[in-house]
């Protein structure tokens, strides 16, 4: 969480941040941050058939839909990844997946997935560990993901 808050620092993002008990769920996640402002959201890790990997951020009330999903990525099959490949790729575990994984991304190669519904809101996320949560506006986050040099995509789902 130290790494996170000097990276917002140093990027001067401007973020809300509340401390808590471990959280595996969008639902106790939900209980324990009600003092902090932002559109509550989720975060799914993704494999396609072509090993690429993914970082799907979208409200945590919508469900994610995967044949979308492949067809907005061009692949056959996509599919949750094993936790031993989230832990590879971001050095994270089961219940702490964030965008801002990509900070231990070291190989640029995760692509993150952002819901386009998110756009000119705040967003709230983990800072890389699920005993706290923070919040920021959706366009530093954007910065964030710019300043290490990952790809995203917005979604265009209706």
């Amino acid at each position: 969480m130290e790494e996170v808050k000097e990276l917002l620092k140093e990027l001067n993002i401007e973020y809300e941040l509340v401390e808590h008990e471990a959280v595996y769920t969008c639902d106790e996640c939900n209980e324990l941050v009600k003092g902090i402002s932002g559109i509550g959201c989720k975060n799914l890790f993704l494999r396609d058939n072509n090993k690429n990997f993914y970082i799907y951020f979208l409200r945590d009330t919508n469900r994610a839909d995967f044949e979308y999903l492949q067809n907005l990525l061009g692949v056959e099959k996509i599919k949750l990844g094993r936790e031993e490949e989230l832990t590879k790729k971001t050095k994270l575990t089961r219940g702490m997946v964030t965008p801002l994984g990509i900070m231990n991304n070291t190989d640029r190669d995760l692509t993150l997935i952002l819901d386009h519904t998110l756009v000119g809101e705040r967003v709230q996320m983990h800072p890389c560990t699920n005993l706290a949560t923070i919040s920021m506006e959706f366009e530093d986050l954007i910065k964030i993901i710019e300043h290490f040099g990952n790809k995203y995509i917005l979604d265009n789902k209706e």
